[in-house]
C-alpha cells in the first residue's frame, strides 16, 4: 500500500477535553481496517515512547484496539435518498418561486 493512500484514508483526532487520541480508518473491508488502526496504534504508541520529547515519563498505550463494525457506515441508502430529496426539493421550490414571481411581474 502506498503511503498517500494509507494517509488518506487515516483520520486521528483529539476526544474532546482529554488526551485520548481516537484513529479511524476507512476501508472497504472491515477487518483490513481494523488491521490497519491496530498496527498505526501499537508503532504509534511504541515510538512515542522511545522518543525522548522533554518531558520524563511520558509513556503511550492503546487503550483499546479497533473492532469491526457490525454493519457498513458506508453507503447508507436511506440517509443518501431523504439527503437527494431534500436539496432537489429545495432546489425545485426555488425555481418555482421564481418562476411565479416572473410570471406575476410580466403580467402586470
Amino acid at each position: 500500500m502506498k503511503p498517500d493512500i494509507l494517509l488518506g484514508n487515516l483520520s486521528v483526532e483529539q476526544v474532546e477535553n482529554t488526551f485520548f487520541v481516537e484513529l479511524s480508518y476507512f476501508d472497504p473491508d472491515p477487518q483490513r481496517a481494523q488491521q490497519i488502526v491496530n498496527t498505526v496504534a501499537a508503532v504509534s504508541s511504541e515510538r512515542i515512547s522511545q522518543e525522548d520529547v522533554g518531558a520524563p515519563d511520558i509513556t503511550v498505550r492503546v487503550w483499546a484496539e479497533a473492532t469491526v463494525p457490525s454493519h457498513p457506515t458506508y453507503p447508507q441508502p436511506v440517509a443518501d435518498v431523504l439527503i437527494f430529496a431534500l436539496g432537489t426539493g429545495l432546489v425545485l421550490g426555488m425555481i418555482l418561486v421564481l418562476l411565479l414571481a416572473y410570471i406575476e411581474k410580466s403580467t402586470t
